[in-house]
């Protein structure tokens, strides 16, 4: 229930567009250890939405509780905190094995991106061939920087 009431905050559904309010309800829901709503507190965080002050290091936090706990879409996106040194120490390697790991369960924003670090040799062995497998994968997952990536 918590969730879904920081979901109608963050979303402005029923209720008010409100991400402080919102970030409240998702932090009550994580300390229950709700992965969903650890990775939601994360973005919040992250990205500074609407009056919250960004505050990376408690985003990457955030994150890596939320993927240790299974949430997919914060492995991908701890893959990136970790790549791009965001709210952590640059660790290349890390962030390919959390992005491979989101990845191979699906997420269509991860096998983009994993297909980047091939494309790039960033944390991964450069491979072209593995870099276009993950980016087709990611295009018939729905990714649109994929398809635009690939001419579709």
């Amino acid at each position: 229930m918590k969730l879904q009431v920081g979901n109608y905050y963050y979303r402005g559904e029923i209720i008010g567009q409100d991400f402080a309010e919102a970030l409240k309800w998702y932090l009550l829901a994580a300390e229950e250890g709700n992965m969903i709503a650890m990775g939601n507190a994360a973005d919040i965080y992250n990205y500074g939405r609407g009056n919250v002050t960004q505050d990376l290091p408690r985003a990457f936090q955030l994150y890596k509780q939320s993927a240790e706990l299974g949430n997919v879409a914060s492995m991908g996106n701890l893959g990136v905190c970790y790549i791009n040194g965001r709210g952590t120490g640059k660790n290349t390697a890390e962030g390919a094995r959390w992005i491979t790991q989101a990845a191979e369960n699906g997420n269509a924003s991860a096998m983009y991106n994993l297909g980047q670090l091939y494309e790039n040799g960033i944390g991964v062995q450069k491979n072209a061939s593995t870099a276009r497998s993950w980016y087709e994968k990611a295009a018939a997952a729905g990714n649109e920087n994929a398809k635009k990536k690939l001419g579709q």
